[in-house]
């Protein structure tokens, strides 16, 4: 599996590597949305330093946008950090907020560290 998702006290953290899909994004999305704590995550750090490649098609990441959307009907709070060290999980991740289907506020970050302190 190129991702493995840590349970913290007030969020996770899903950390990617190799060659990522988009069916092993939305797979991770609906694991994490299904889990009991779902409901008290303030923070999902995406941390793609050791991840290679992540080119989902427009519609794909549509998708994951929907499916977090639908999401936040439950976990209005959420914020999402995105450790990005390549230009695919970059474009991605823009293409992702400008759908508009997510509320959720996303950001970029050079580092975990740094992802973290904005996440608490």
């Amino acid at each position: 599996m190129p991702y493995k998702t840590t349970w913290e006290p007030h969020g996770l953290l899903t950390e990617w590597q190799g060659h990522s899909t988009n069916a092993e994004m939305v797979q991770m999305q609906e694991q994490v949305h299904c889990h009991p704590d779902f409901d008290s995550v303030r923070y999902s750090i995406h941390d793609f330093s050791n991840c290679e490649s992540f080119a989902p098609s427009d519609p794909d990441v549509e998708f994951s946008a929907a499916i977090d959307g639908a999401a936040s009907r439950t976990s209005k709070l959420l914020r999402i950090a995105i450790v990005a060290a390549n230009a695919g999980v970059t474009e991605m991740v823009g293409r992702y907020i400008e759908t508009g289907l997510s509320p959720y506020a996303v950001k970029f970050f050079d580092s975990l560290q740094e992802a973290r302190t904005w996440a608490n």
